[in-house]
């Protein structure tokens, strides 16, 4: 597509304060944008056949499209994409799906859905679970339809409860037909036959959603008409949320919430990790002085940051399974929170042993850095020589396991339920 033309589309949505991709998909349904026939394709975009009169009528309103859904309140930039599809790590994030996909007017505060660029697909040629429609004004959106798989069939179909769309079952087939027949030799003759078959092709096509297009315009004047006070949208730019906010939106405003239990046991991978490494370049007693204090940091971190993850993960656990637990966690210990969510599920907290001695010895060596009193320790004898009491808690094997340890406590409080994908590594989420 013509770059200079794009620019072109692109100005007008500005001129209008419409968005641009708006723009653009309003063209594909509507307009005759496309060229057709030019070898080696069936059809190629040429938005150089639009005119501002066509798009102003259009922008204008009541118009319809039929894209992947519009999410608002939220910015999902590329980055986010990308992670969100190749890794189950990070959260969702809205806390009410409301507040990200919408049902009803669209926040000026948006992003277009995720599609094939027109260069790769004609979303004519597809329908979608919602559609868009520029009206009194403003950007609205409904769901409308599902896809459903058909038992015997590679493809699917589309359903719906408030269109009928039966009549695009057959689009698929008839463009595969089409893509088959393609010339193998371009020769002026052959390239007009095919473009006339491709031109009756996009006739049915429109034949199918012209009709489509004038119910959903109607539906949507209803919906619209029974649609009371729109809670879900922001009068104000989003904030940039990170893989473990999650947000809602409550009086115009957005509110968010942190997941710090990730955070914190990547903290404690990585202080971890670092004592290791240093432990390991540091065998000789006069080397190990020199890296001494650093070494004890380091243990020191992925200790406290170990209990911080887990006590974040109680909170977590218990909020879920506790009526009014806000009330009363603020005077109970880690060891009693601890144990109260293990009964939720009729088992017992036993310090003695196994993981609930685990967490025990790790609370109580939590507790006496955090809380830290000085004192005059007996040295121990541990691994073969004399060390202080400190660095005989703070082994370097128990540092080394600490992660495990850690993954092993969270799988305890998880029970049979879904156990944190955060605990292992994944695309983009190394620990």
């Amino acid at each position: 597509m013509n770059g200079s033309v794009l620019q072109e589309l692109d100005s007008f949505a500005q001129s209008k304060n419409v968005p641009a991709w708006l723009v653009h998909a309003l063209a594909i349904e509507y307009l005759d944008c496309r060229e057709y026939a030019l070898p080696p394709t069936v059809w190629k975009f040429n938005f150089g056949r639009v005119e501002s009169s066509q798009l102003g009528a259009l922008v204008r309103g009541p118009a319809v499209v039929f894209t992947s859904p519009v999410f608002h309140n939220y910015k999902l930039l590329p980055a986010a994409i990308t992670a969100r599809l190749v890794s189950n790590v990070p959260m969702p994030p809205a806390l009410d799906v409301r507040d990200l996909v919408p049902e009803g007017p669209v926040s000026s505060y948006h992003v277009a859905g995720i599609d094939n660029p027109p260069e790769v697909w004609d979303p004519k040629l597809n329908f979608s679970t919602h559609m868009q429609v520029r009206d009194y004004g403003k950007l609205w959106q409904w769901e409308v339809a599902r896809f459903v798989a058909v038992p015997g069939r590679q493809s699917g179909r589309w359903e719906s409860d408030h269109l009928d769309v039966r009549a695009l079952e057959d689009v698929d087939a008839k463009l595969a037909v089409l893509r088959n027949a393609r010339p193998r030799r371009w020769s002026p003759l052959a390239r007009r036959d095919f473009k006339r078959r491709v031109s009756e092709f996009y006739a049915d096509v429109e034949g199918k959603r012209a009709p489509i297009r004038v119910s959903a315009v109607a539906l949507h004047k209803q919906l619209v008409e029974n649609f009371s006070s729109p809670g879900h949208i922001a009068t104000h730019e989003p904030p940039l949320l990170s893989h473990f906010d999650q947000f809602r939106v409550r009086h115009s405003r957005v509110h968010t919430t942190f997941h710090a239990e990730p955070l914190f046991f990547r903290a404690c991978v990585q202080h971890s990790q670092r004592a290791f490494q240093l432990a390991r370049e540091t065998q000789a007693e006069h080397r190990r002085f020199a890296v001494l204090d650093e070494l004890r940091t380091e243990k020191v971190s992925a200790v406290i940051f170990a209990v911080a993850c887990i006590e974040a993960l109680i909170n977590s656990e218990a909020a879920r399974l506790i009526t009014g637990w806000a009330a009363v966690e603020r005077s109970m210990s880690i060891e009693d929170k601890f144990s109260r969510v293990i009964a939720t599920r009729g088992e017992i907290y036993d310090p003695q042993v196994g993981v609930d001695r685990a967490f025990q010895q790790l609370v109580r060596l939590r507790n006496g850095w955090v809380h830290y009193k000085r004192s005059l320790r007996t040295a121990v004898r541990f691994d073969g020589g004399w060390v202080t009491a400190e660095d005989a808690e703070l082994s370097d094997q128990f540092i080394t396991e600490l992660p495990r340890s850690v993954r092993e406590i969270a799988g305890r409080l998880a029970g049979a339920g879904a156990r944190p994908k955060w605990l292992d590594p994944a695309p983009g989420w190394n620990v």
